[in-house]
């Protein structure tokens, strides 16, 4: 009876720990500066985008890839060469929820 019970208890243990499928809930900002096109002035503007990306991995791992998916960036907008003309994006990424399978 002893030898059942240490043995459910492995079991389960190992499949406590076995990785999950976890989602990252990403945000993406690009934010594009005031330029001109065509010779009409186009003022500071900025679009947001959602999306999931699929983790495998315990817990803690998951949540450091989430983290670790977020980006910045930028550049220039053609023609314009200075800094304050640059189009930024920035993804930032969260741990969703985890995925039975």
């Amino acid at each position: 009876m002893k030898i059942t019970i240490i043995l459910v208890s492995a079991v389960l243990l190992t499949l406590g720990s076995c990785s999950k499928t976890y989602s990252c809930n990403c945000t993406t900002v690009t934010t594009f500066p005031e330029h001109e096109s065509g010779g009409v002035t186009v003022p500071l503007s900025s679009a947001s985008t959602t999306s999931l990306k699929y983790v495998n991995g315990k817990q803690k791992d998951a949540k450091s890839t989430c983290t670790d998916i977020g980006s910045t960036s930028s550049f220039n907008m053609p023609p314009q060469s200075s800094g304050s003309d640059s189009v930024t994006v920035i993804m930032t990424c969260d741990l969703g929820e985890k995925f039975k399978e």
